[in-house]
C-alpha cells in the first residue's frame, strides 16, 4: 500500500497503518548526523486508550513535511504533519480505543527534507477507564 503525502496542519490527524518498512530519502542517507534521536515532548507521559495526546518537538527547517510513526506493539502507525514557518512540530493524536492495556507507545517524528529525527515513548495506562 503506497502512503502518499499529504499536507495538513500541525493539529491534522490521520492515521494510516504501516504495512511495509519505510524507505529513507536520499536526504536521509546522506545526512547520519541529523538522525540522532532526540527527544519528543509527549503529554500525558501515561494515558488510557481512546485519550488525546500531544506531541511537541523542534528543530526540522521552516515549514516542513514531517512523517510521524506511532509504533504501538505490532502495530505501526502513520500520521502527516508539517513543522512551523519556526521549524516547531506540534500535533494531537487521539489513541484508538482498542490499545492494549500497559503497553508502550513509541512516536518517532522525521523531517523529510532534513532527515531530522525525534523519538519519545509514553505508555497506555494499566487500568481501563473507571478503575
Amino acid at each position: 500500500m503506497a502512503v502518499r503525502q499529504i499536507r495538513r496542519p500541525p493539529t491534522a490527524v490521520a492515521a494510516v497503518p504501516l504495512g511495509a518498512e519505510v524507505t529513507p530519502t536520499p536526504a536521509e542517507k546522506a545526512t547520519p548526523s541529523m538522525s540522532a534521536m532526540l527527544s519528543l515532548l509527549i503529554t500525558p507521559a501515561v494515558a488510557k486508550p481512546g485519550e488525546t495526546i500531544s506531541i511537541h518537538g523542534d528543530g526540522f527547517q521552516p515549514e516542513e513535511p514531517i512523517m510521524v510513526v506511532v509504533r504501538i506493539a505490532e502495530a505501526s502507525y502513520l500520521y502527516g504533519a508539517q513543522a512551523t514557518e519556526n521549524g516547531d512540530y506540534a500535533q494531537e493524536i487521539m489513541l484508538f480505543d482498542t490499545l492494549p492495556l500497559g503497553s508502550s507507545v513509541i512516536i518517532e517524528a522525521r523531517g523529510h527534507e532534513s532527515g531530522w529525527q525525534l523519538q519519545g515513548v509514553m505508555q497506555i495506562a494499566a487500568q481501563p477507564s473507571g478503575n
